[in-house]
């Protein structure tokens, strides 16, 4: 590794550590690029050209894994409904599990800044998870897709409309552990495992 490539990891690593530092003292929306390149002490461009947006820094330091693709060839067939429901909220919980290490005022700030259409930050936010919500889509729909293309289970309905409901689940699950107090990341799997019953149970079926 030349120099220069010890730089580019150096300057990534400051940007990270500084983000983290500014997010959790003063939050995302009071946080800006600007006073995240000043701790780090690199220029505001050079942040960007690692991290095109605020929120894709808070992703990259918070949700390590909101880019990452699953190796489906090793994940566990399943014999029965109840196998195929808890398998569907792994994978899901393999992307989530992030959110137990974030203070929920944190998580707040960050999400009604994603969620409020009078923000400027809110598009780029909304950009940021629409691309997180889609790598768990796709995942979960490529499972799908291998289970039936191995003859595990049948379905009539398309998939991806199944894939839509349970992220629709998801994201209600998330949003009940975000703004309620006493609501832990036990009872977001739990209610998860609930509506991805209710949404498998009647469209798909295990051979």
């Amino acid at each position: 590794m030349g120099l220069r490539d010890e730089k580019k990891i150096e300057s990534k690593s400051r940007i990270i550590e500084a983000g983290k530092e500014l997010f959790e003292v003063l939050g995302f929306k009071k946080t800006t690029t600007a006073k995240i390149a000043r701790t780090a002490k690199v220029g505001e461009g050079t942040l960007y050209n690692y991290f095109p947006s605020k929120s894709e820094l808070f992703l990259e330091i918070y949700f390590s894994k909101h880019k990452d693709d699953i190796d489906l060839s090793h994940i566990q067939r399943p014999n029965d409904m109840k196998e195929l429901v808890k398998i569907v909220v792994e994978i899901i919980d393999y992307y989530l599990s992030d959110l137990t290490s974030i203070s929920k005022p944190l998580l707040k700030d960050y999400f009604s800044i994603s969620y409020n259409i009078f923000s400027g930050d809110n598009l780029k936010a909304q950009e940021s998870l629409i691309d997180f919500d889609e790598i768990i889509s796709k995942n979960l729909e490529n499972y799908i897709k291998l289970l039936k293309n191995e003859d595990i289970i049948h379905y009539e309905v398309d998939e991806s409309l199944i894939v839509d409901i349970v992220l629709s689940s998801m994201i209600r699950a998330v949003t009940s552990y975000v703004l309620t107090e006493d609501y832990n990341y036990d009872d977001l799997l739990l209610r998860l495992t609930n509506l991805v019953s209710l949404v498998f149970v009647g469209n798909f079926i295990i051979k």
